[in-house]
């Protein structure tokens, strides 16, 4: 890789990196990355950040700093000639350490904007010679952005609503969503961060909205420079919403 020290030669499992294995549209970009060493992303692993690149001010710490200010943007392998994002399997983000370790549990929050999020990504781990597969880990399949993500989730431990632009539509927004425990809608289950957290595709800012749809009724109650976040479709507050414009996933 390029952009950090990188330790030659590396013993078994002393470095474990998740790997991007589809094109995308820009740069691959992550706000943040962390793992851990229990199943329940409770032990954090701290060591060394190692990447394939970085264009300069993104640097790879600064995924692992627990900043969402802050990015990590990569440099990387166009697809082809005129290409603006990632070729497959040209970026990659990790941790290298003196020992060898073993990660269990994964935390990712890509950017929020689609063109730039990996949505298919694999946890590979150095065995002393080359990069192999975690052998304990699927591919995470169906990424999205602008928000934690724990990988692998627990079967059921992730719930979405999925859906798509009207025909000629620009994209998405829920004002309020609300999930029960039962069939009668009796038992709510409230968003509470960090244990109950909304997941999304990615996300609009307001101004984003208004300028792609014409619509800029939200600037009085959201505000102009506001963000049309996941949470904002849990607040329990019908002026404010979530918003996806970036079309089809």
């Amino acid at each position: 890789g390029g952009g950090t020290w990188n330790r030659r030669p590396s013993g078994v499992s002393t470095m474990w990196r998740l790997l991007n294995i589809v094109d995308t549209e820009r740069p691959w970009t992550v706000t943040g990355l962390a793992f851990y060493a229990d199943e329940v992303c409770n032990i954090p692993i701290y060591g060394s950040p190692i990447t394939n690149g970085n264009e300069k001010l993104y640097r790879a710490e600064d995924a692992f700093d627990d900043h969402i200010e802050t990015q990590w943007i990569t440099s990387c392998t166009p697809a082809f000639t005129g290409h603006q994002g990632c070729m497959a399997n040209s970026a990659w983000l990790g941790l290298q350490k003196k020992d060898s370790f073993k990660v269990s549990c994964m935390r990712l929050y890509q950017t929020r904007e689609r063109l730039k999020q990996a949505s298919t990504a694999v946890l590979q781990v150095w065995d002393g010679l080359v990069w192999t597969a975690s052998k304990d880990h699927p591919i995470f399949t169906e990424l999205g952005g602008g928000a934690w993500q724990v990988l692998p989730g627990l079967r059921a431990s992730m719930w979405r609503v999925l859906a798509d632009p009207a025909p000629g539509g620009h994209g998405v927004g829920i004002s309020e969503i609300t999930f029960y425990r039962n069939p009668d809608c009796t038992d709510l289950i409230h968003a509470s961060i960090p244990n109950i957290m909304p997941i999304c595709s990615g996300y609009a800012t307001s101004r984003e909205i208004g300028d792609k749809t014409g619509y800029t009724n939200h600037y009085s109650r959201m505000g102009e420079l506001a963000t049309a976040d996941p949470m904002r479709a849990f607040d329990g507050e019908l002026h404010t919403f979530w918003a996806d414009v970036a079309g089809e996933r």
